[in-house]
């Protein structure tokens, strides 16, 4: 019975993957949250507005953590870019729907009649995409289509977003957890590539390709790529359409992560020891659980042998690990592998 459930999703997976790139015709819009880490403002309503936000329009909107302050420890320069071309975009926490300011008190009720308005537009164009996580890099296809005919100067942009950054915050600690963090781009930045010019008819494709290397904070598991189609007017970018996808983490079937095993760390923040919870619904034959540092050198093992069904908790001693800084929990298992970052103070 569980081969057959195994291979009804492994069925599912694979038709998942022939379709991730259909253009969906759709009118998505883009909500925007200027923050910084060491901002006070930005851990308290506005930081519940905006889990909000994500609880409410995570399948409706493309939704975006900026932090164009160099000083924010989740700075990157495509948030600062991001943010100069926004108007009026000074200080934080700031929120936006598309170019449109709105308070953190009034972002709420505003950005659910944007998203009610943008599911009666027929769109112009969008872009469908699909992203995979392979060795150490990220490669992203896309394909743009236009629906009507469109005029101007259009642009494709590819950020690379991370949900869940597990990083300081002022006002909710050193262990807050941070969702959509822009973190960088492809495509040559922030802006993006050019898709066309002039005029362009109804039902005309065009298909990109691009990768970049995957930094070793990020957490692979937990990166999504979402697409923003630009139309620019003079020196201004502006919204015309957006999409997101989740990236996929290889190639090929992650079988511990179809087969519904689930694994966890608390504290995630080791200041003396934390607890490693494992929870397999399967017997697995093998399993190596293990802790890499930054350099892919691993520091400890914590357990190799069988597992059998049911819940599993192992011990992280901070003497262990010796050195503070970032480190990476890595279960392996015939060839599949779900990692878990921690930070060591």
């Amino acid at each position: 019975m569980k081969k057959i459930y195994f291979l009804l999703i492994l069925g599912l997976v694979f038709q998942v993957a022939l379709f991730a790139q259909e253009v969906p015709q759709e009118q998505k819009i883009v909500i925007t949250k200027i923050g910084a880490t060491w901002c006070p403002n930005c851990g308290t309503q506005a930081w519940d507005n905006f889990d909000e936000l994500n609880q409410d329009f995570a399948d409706k909107a493309v939704i975006l953590s900026i932090h164009p302050s160099s000083s924010s420890k989740l700075h990157s320069p495509e948030s600062r870019d991001f943010s100069n071309n926004l108007p009026g975009a000074f200080g934080q926490p700031l929120f936006y729907v598309h170019r449109t300011k709105f308070s953190t008190g009034a972002i709420l009720a505003n950005a659910g009649t944007a998203v009610t308005e943008a599911q009666n537009v027929s769109p112009i164009v969008n872009a469908g995409v699909s992203a995979t996580v392979k060795n150490n890099s990220l490669e992203v296809k896309a394909k743009v289509k236009f629906f009507q005919e469109g005029n101007g100067d259009y642009y494709l942009s590819l950020f690379i977003v991370e949900d869940g950054v597990i990083e300081d915050q002022s006002n909710r600690g050193s262990d807050a957890n941070h969702k959509k963090i822009l973190r960088s781009s492809l495509m040559g930045g922030t802006f993006g590539q050019v898709i066309a010019n002039g005029t362009i008819d109804a039902n005309t494709e065009f298909t990109f390709t691009d990768s970049k290397t995957i930094d070793e904070e990020w957490n692979t598991e937990n990166l999504e790529i979402a697409a923003i189609i630009w139309k620019k007017v003079g020196d201004t970018y502006e919204f015309e359409n957006a999409n997101s996808v989740d990236a996929s983490l290889s190639t090929s079937v992650n079988f511990l992560k179809t087969a519904g095993v689930n694994l966890s760390i608390a504290p995630t923040i080791v200041q003396e020891s934390a607890t490693v919870m494992l929870e397999s619904p399967i017997d697995l034959d093998q399993v190596n659980l293990a802790i890499y540092n930054t350099a892919g050198q691993q520091v400890t093992n914590l357990f190799s042998g069988a597992v059998q069904q049911g819940f599993q908790n192992f011990t992280i001693q901070k003497s262990e690990l010796k050195n503070s800084g970032i480190y990476f929990l890595q279960m392996e298992s015939n060839g599949s592998i779900i990692s878990r970052k921690l930070v060591v103070e």
